[in-house]
C-alpha cells in the first residue's frame, strides 16, 4: 500500500514540477551563494541506535498484545463535510485536526465524539486562503494549526476555531516549511522535484540567511522512493526522514542544524550497492532481495517509537515497536483476537502519550462486519456499527502501546 501511495503522490504533484523548476532555479541559487553547512552541524549526541531484527520470533507478539484499543471516533458525516483519504491527523488539545489533501482538500476540525467543528482554511487564491495543500502541523498546547500553502509560497497559522492569525513567506520554494522559532524555518524541498545536487533541508531565517543546508537530491530517472511525512513535528520535536538512498537514520531538526536521533540497525541480507541507487529497476531488485527495510514512516510516542518497515513476501506492512524503557524492540505475528485490531496494521500519527491514531473508510469497517461481531463482544460491535454506512466519513480508531 506504501509504493502505490508513493506512486500516486508522485503522478499527483508531477504536473506542478514545470512550473515549480523556474523558481527553484532562482531559489536555490540565491540559496548557495548564502552561508551552507551540510555536513558542520551532524553530532552523534543523543543518538538512539535501535537493533531490528524481523526473524525474532521471540520478540514476536499478536496485535493484542501489543496494543490495546483505546477509543473509537466515527467522524461526524454532513453535506459540508465529507472527508475522501485521510493524509494525515494532529492533535489540538482537546480536539482532532483532519487533512484531506486530495479529494476535499479540506483541514477539518472534530471534537473526541466525532462532531464536526469547523475548517481551517479555505482552498483559494486570497491572502487567508491556500492553492496547493499538502503539509499540516499543529501546536497542541497552544491551539495553533499551520499550513503550508507551496501555491501561495507562505505558512498560515490558524487558531483552533479556523480564525486566521498570520502569515509569514516561505523563504525558499518549499513543500513542507515549519517555523522552529519566530524567525527561523526548516524547508523541505521535495525529492520529486529537487535540481540534481541541491540541497533537501534548508534552515534559515526570513530573510533567507541560511544557517545550515543539507541532504542534496541524487535524484534520477522518473522518480525516487521517499516518505510520504519526511518533514514533521511531534510535540515540540521536529523530525526529518531522508528518502530510502539514505535510509536508517532519524533526524531531529534544531534552529542551528540536524541531529541524528535513531539510527535503525536493520539485520538484514547485504546493502544497496552506490551504482544500483541509479537505476530504478535495479534499486527495487535490490530492495526485494533485502530481508527487511525501513521505508520512512515512524511516530514518536512517550514511552516508544514505531517503524514502518517492509519485507519481502509479506502480505502486510510490517513495524517494530521500540520500547524506550527496555531499549529492545517488538514486532507482531500479524494475528489478532479482537477484530477491531485489524486496522492498527499501519500505525503512522501520533496522539498523545503512548497513545497512536489510525483511520478507516467507513466501507472497509463495513467489509469485516461479519468478522467483527465474530471476534468482539456484541455491545462493542453494536457501539461501532451504529449508524455507519458504507457512505459515512472515515473512522479513528486510537490503540495504546502497552507492552
Amino acid at each position: 500500500m506504501f509504493n502505490q501511495n508513493v506512486h500516486k503522490m508522485f503522478d499527483y504533484r508531477k504536473t506542478q514540477e514545470l512550473t515549480c523548476m523556474i523558481f527553484l532555479c532562482i531559489l536555490f541559487a540565491g540559496c548557495n551563494d548564502k552561508k551552507t553547512s551540510g555536513e558542520g552541524n551532524l553530532s552523534n549526541e543523543g543518538l538512539t541506535e535501535v537493533y531490528i531484527d524481523m526473524d525474532n520470533d521471540e520478540d514476536a507478539l499478536p496485535f493484542d498484545s501489543l496494543f490495546e484499543l483505546a477509543s473509537v471516533v466515527k467522524l461526524e458525516t454532513t453535506d459540508d463535510n465529507l472527508v475522501g483519504d485521510i493524509f494525515d491527523i494532529l492533535p489540538l488539545r482537546d480536539k482532532i485536526v483532519v487533512e484531506d489533501m486530495e479529494i476535499s482538500q479540506s483541514v477539518t476540525v472534530y471534537d473526541m465524539n466525532g462532531k464536526y467543528l469547523n475548517r481551517i482554511g479555505t482552498f483559494g487564491q486570497g491572502p487567508e486562503e491556500y492553492s496547493f495543500l499538502e503539509y499540516v502541523s499543529a501546536d497542541s498546547t497552544a491551539g495553533i494549526v499551520r499550513i503550508s500553502d507551496i501555491g501561495g509560497q507562505k505558512v498560515m497559522s490558524f487558531d483552533e476555531n479556523g480564525k486566521f492569525l498570520n502569515s509569514i513567506p516561505m523563504p525558499f520554494f518549499a513543500y513542507r516549511c515549519e517555523p522552529l522559532t519566530d524567525d527561523v524555518v526548516v524547508s523541505h524541498l521535495d525529492e520529486g522535484i529537487a535540481l540534481d545536487g541541491k540541497p533537501r533541508l534548508v534552515i534559515s531565517d526570513l530573510q533567507k540567511n541560511v544557517r545550515y543546508s543539507g541532504f542534496p537530491t541524487d535524484l534520477h530517472g522518473d522518480y525516487n522512493l521517499v516518505s510520504l511525512h519526511a518533514l514533521r513535528r511531534y510535540g515540540d520535536k521536529v523530525f526529518f526522514v531522508p528518502a530510502y538512498r539514505e535510509q536508517d537514520t532519524i533526524y531531529q531538526v534544531t534552529p542551528n542544524g540536524v541531529l541524528p536521533y535513531y539510527y535503525l540497525n536493520i539485520k538484514r541480507n547485504g546493502n544497496i550497492k552506490e551504482e544500483d541507487k541509479n537505476n530504478v529497476d535495479k534499486f527495487n531488485e535490490k530492495l526485494e532481495s533485502l530481508s527487511a527495510y525501513f521505508i520512512g514512516d515512524f511516530i514518536e510516542l512517550k514511552g516508544y517509537a514505531i517503524f514502518g518497515l517492509s519485507e519481502p513476501r509479506s502480505s502486510w506492512q510490517r513495524f517494530a515497536v521500540y520500547s524506550k524503557a527496555k531499549k529492545k524492540c517488538y514486532y507482531c505475528t500479524g494475528n489478532y483476537f479482537d477484530g477491531r485490531l485489524r486496522f492498527a496494521l499501519n500505525p503512522r500519527f501520533p496522539y498523545r502519550d503512548d497513545v497512536f491514531v489510525t483511520y478507516a473508510q467507513a466501507i472497509e469497517v463495513m467489509k469485516f462486519k461479519d468478522e467483527i461481531y465474530r471476534l468482539c463482544k456484541k455491545e462493542d460491535a453494536d457501539a461501532l456499527f451504529d449508524g455507519l454506512t458504507e457512505d459515512s466519513n472515515p473512522v479513528l480508531l486510537f490503540y495504546r502501546v502497552k507492552i
